[in-house]
């Protein structure tokens, strides 16, 4: 065979092989990443003085909105403990008038980025209906529908047809007992994910966790499944912004 062809053949092979060989070797790391990273169980503590302003206008939206059958009452503003990762951050917590639906608002200066909307059902699942998915769950008990670009009455229509179509009974919150309703279900979802094999406690206090292997592997084959979406998202996000932003005469 001459210099040529084995030149060809090698140009061939670094073109096809190259891109499977780096995303093999990027989900190798991903799937490491994912596999020792502590994850913390959300406590969620009370931040000192008002809500923000562009959280007062959303409720105040909604709540004046004749397309909404729900009124919301704002419980309080929280922020995450501080070894909690990537959802530490500052958040608006909601509940409607009858405590079946607890909104979640991750409001920025000027706006509201982020909702979710969620009801738990009397068999410890939990109906979600988002923007996009903020952490990955290895217990089977979060029902997530991710909504990208939708407004927030638009959620709400989606979100109360599914507590409608849903075969188990919604149990209310209950504003005094939500932030505990919280971590305790954080805490069942870890211990099921433990019991099947798809994660560990790694301290003996039982506030953090790992992945197994297994859990690694599904943490990464959820991410890829919801990257699409997730792309939606950033897209539709931008736009927004964009649409917003004053224009120059």
């Amino acid at each position: 065979m001459s210099w040529s062809h084995n030149l060809l053949f090698w140009l061939v092979a670094l073109i096809v092989g190259g891109p499977i060989v780096i995303a093999v070797v990027c989900c190798f790391v991903l799937v490491l990443v994912a596999r020792f990273q502590r994850r913390y169980i959300r406590r969620l503590v009370p931040v000192c003085g008002d809500q923000g302003q562009a959280s007062h206008r959303t409720i105040a939206e909604i709540n004046g909105s004749p397309a909404s059958s729900n009124t919301f009452i704002h419980v309080g503003t929280f922020c995450n403990n501080e070894r909690a990762g990537i959802l530490k951050t500052d958040l608006d917590l909601c509940l409607s008038d009858d405590s079946q639906i607890m909104l979640l608002m991750y409001p920025s200066r000027e706006s509201v980025d982020m909702y979710q909307l969620i009801s738990r059902a009397a068999d410890n699942t939990w109906l979600i209906t988002s923007e996009f998915n903020l952490e990955e769950d290895l217990s089977g008990l979060y029902l997530i529908r991710i909504l990208s670009g939708c407004s927030l009455a638009e959620m709400l229509r989606y979100h109360c047809g599914r507590i409608a179509s849903h075969s188990v009974e919604v149990v209310p919150f209950d504003s005094e007992t939500v932030i505990l309703d919280i971590y305790n279900h954080d805490q069942l979802r870890v211990q099921l994910a433990v019991q099947s094999r798809l994660a560990r406690w790694a301290s003996h206090r039982q506030d953090c966790y790992t992945t197994t292997w297994r859990g690694a592997f599904k943490v990464v084959w959820t991410h890829f499944k919801s990257m699409p979406l997730d792309i939606v998202h950033s897209f539709v996000k931008q736009y927004k912004a964009l649409a917003a932003s004053p224009t120059e005469s």
